[in-house]
């Protein structure tokens, strides 16, 4: 598999950008896992992965996409709106 990856820092924590067409049928968590992990990835407090879809052709524009897993729990919400506040606030 090959993967375009953004890496973007800010206020302190930095997060993985991957184009969802490129990550058709992949393990998403264990690919978070494996490309955040510091010592042997590429190393980042996230990974977020957007959609295209939501442009005008689906290909032009810009736009983020945030939204936790439906696995989340109730202490990664927190964890979270903890970074977001940080990075936003």
């Amino acid at each position: 598999m090959t993967l375009t990856v953004t890496k973007a820092h800010a206020y302190g924590n930095d997060f993985l950008f991957v184009a969802e067409d490129d990550l058709r049928g992949a393990d998403l968590a264990g690919l978070a896992r494996t490309l955040c992990a510091r010592h042997t990835g590429i190393g980042a407090d996230g990974l977020i992965v957007y959609y295209m879809s939501g442009c005008v052709d689906g290909t032009a524009g810009d736009h983020v996409m945030i939204s936790p897993p439906l696995v989340v729990t109730e202490p990664e919400v927190d964890e979270a709106l903890e970074v977001l506040a940080r990075v936003f606030g």
